[in-house]
């Protein structure tokens, strides 16, 4: 498994391993994206995952950890970048996971929870309906704020129920799938 991290660059093109980006709360979610890269790992084994959080060399996956710093000015450019890839790579997924916010560890900059997520979930639902093949997997807790609506407008959209996870190795089964065809 290789992560990559924000600013951080991998030439994907030449490798075929299966390709994922994390999507979902960094602030306050707690480190979902941690559990998710163990999930992927399991059911894929060799893989690249960028994650957009902003881990230090103390993490537990840090030898994981790859890429050279690219030219990246903010993490936005770079995380468009590889959102990206994810959805035009033959061997990619978008994989989208909505925990509720962390008890422990919640958001304390002020800003809302999941405040990027809900917008980058609206920027997915209008690929989706110009491509029924984005691959895309969608899940997290039944508590997430605004979980109604997000799937409302995903079923809307995908003109049927979108298929939603509440287990990281269920998703991590369908992103894999996805990812490997």
């Amino acid at each position: 498994m290789l992560i990559v991290t924000p600013k951080h660059d991998v030439d994907l093109c030449t490798t075929p391993a299966p390709y994922f980006y994390l999507i979902g709360p960094v602030r306050g979610g707690g480190d979902w994206q941690y559990h998710m890269c163990l999930a992927l790992e399991r059911h894929v084994g060799e893989c690249i995952i960028a994650s957009p959080c902003r881990w230090t060399q103390d993490h537990p996956l840090k030898r994981h950890f790859g890429g050279t710093l690219g030219a990246y000015e903010r993490q936005t450019d770079w995380e468009q970048v590889y959102i990206a890839h994810a959805h035009k790579r033959l061997r990619g997924c978008l994989v989208c996971w909505l925990p509720t916010e962390s008890e422990t560890d919640p958001r304390t900059d002020g800003g809302p929870y999941g405040r990027d997520t809900y917008g980058e979930l609206g920027y997915f639902r209008g690929l989706l309906e110009s491509r029924r093949g984005l691959p895309l997997v969608l899940g997290g807790s039944l508590n997430f704020a605004g979980l109604s609506v997000i799937r409302r407008n995903f079923d809307h959209t995908y003109w049927g129920e979108f298929p939603f996870y509440t287990s990281m190795t269920n998703i991590a089964k369908a992103a894999a799938e996805i990812a490997l065809r």
